[in-house]
């Protein structure tokens, strides 16, 4: 259809409906706001928190806790993070998208480096 007219007429816009900054929501005063994630805890796993942090000073001395080392680690690729919610081809089909540029080539296997961080009352440790 577009191939021979040259223009497309859509009787309405395609997809979903709007979802943010619509006249309706900027006058209700709406603003948009991003999911909080928090971790999915069972009650007992909540409890057994609280009862730590109950223990701790209860069984350790000021000076003890001074010397609690906070540590955590991760993992990077090397090539970077590929967002592919950002990454949008408008194309008439998958054939044309692919020929302006549609496909992303990622390796099957990326390298990656570990690094690890830690806190203390001291200050911080260096990246590892």
């Amino acid at each position: 259809m577009i191939r021979r007219s040259g223009t497309i007429t859509l009787s309405k816009p395609p997809g979903g409906p709007r979802l943010t900054r619509t006249k309706e929501n900027i006058q209700k005063g709406y603003i948009l706001i991003k999911k909080a994630i928090e971790p999915l805890l069972s009650d007992d796993q909540k409890l057994k928190q609280k009862q730590f942090v109950n223990w701790v000073p209860a069984n350790f001395r000021k000076e003890d806790t001074l010397k609690i080392l906070f540590s955590d680690e991760t993992m990077f690729d090397i090539d970077g993070v590929y967002n592919t919610q950002n990454d949008l081809v408008w194309a008439v089909d998958c054939a044309d998208a692919d020929k302006n540029g549609g496909i992303q080539q990622r390796r099957k296997f990326p390298q990656k480096v570990t690094v690890w961080f830690g806190a203390c009352s001291k200050g911080l440790t260096y990246p590892w």
